[in-house]
């Protein structure tokens, strides 16, 4: 199962090789490293790193996630957005390795639609494509936190359309989602978080986020899923990984 943020709820991650190259006038916003379970059992671990990417006016978020599902797998994702109040989408690319199934995805705004190929390289398959018309509400998840952050407390509910970066399944259709802010702060390590409750697709969970847009954690009751923010060491050792 994958975990994004999205993905805790839908499938799993992975992430870009071919992303916009940098510039000087890129800025480094985070880099952190988070852990994963269900039921109380780890599940696996990932890395991600946020940046401002000032002379393209985009922001881009890429992630390596290494699970355990029927032997190692391993995941890389990225997804890069316009940097303005609608996030809208510019661009993903995804690619999982791993002993069951390994595939890439390609995700590309053109005019008026986003554009995504899901391309299965084991077990073999055809190509997969899949469009879908760019809405004003629409967001790629991996950057829902960051449009999260943005949205006053005790307001609302706020409505949007979330494109998952890693469907293993090759479906690209949006998913609906409801967020509630609240004016509810917890500590998780240094950060300070705010509360949000959120539906996707009808399934609730708990999130916790930075104002700065940065994930804390995620709390899915229905699959006894949770995200928590941590540190290499930490997501290495819980995982035994050396």
């Amino acid at each position: 199962m994958k975990f994004f943020l999205l993905a805790l709820i839908f499938c799993s991650p992975a992430l870009a090789k071919t992303e916009p190259a940098k510039t000087e006038k890129t800025e480094a916003l985070w880099k952190e490293w988070y852990v994963y379970s269900m039921g109380g059992e780890m599940i696996g671990y990932y890395e991600e790193t946020a940046e401002k990417r000032g002379k393209d006016k985009q922001l881009a978020i890429t992630q390596r996630w290494t699970e355990k599902e029927g032997g190692l797998s391993e995941t890389y994702i990225g997804s890069v957005v316009h940097d303005n109040a609608a996030l809208g989408p510019v661009a993903f690319f995804s690619e999982r390795k791993g002993s069951g199934q390994t595939y890439r995805i390609d995700g590309r705004a053109k005019g008026s639609e986003l554009l995504m190929t899901f391309k299965p390289v084991q077990p073999k398959g055809k190509d997969i494509k899949a469009a879908a018309d760019l809405a004003p509400n629409m967001v790629l998840s991996n950057f829902l936190p960051y449009w999260l952050a943005k949205k006053e407390p005790n307001k609302g509910p706020y409505t949007f359309l979330a494109v998952v970066e890693d469907p293993r399944d090759g479906k690209f259709d949006a998913r609906d989602g409801k967020a509630q802010p609240q004016a509810v702060t917890k500590k998780v390590g240094k950060e300070t978080c705010r509360k949000i409750e959120i539906s996707l697709d009808g399934t609730p969970g708990e999130w916790w986020i930075t104002s700065a847009g940065k994930l804390c954690e995620v709390l899915l009751p229905v699959s006894q899923a949770r995200l928590l923010l941590s540190t290499e060491n930490e997501a290495k050792k819980a995982f035994g990984t050396p």
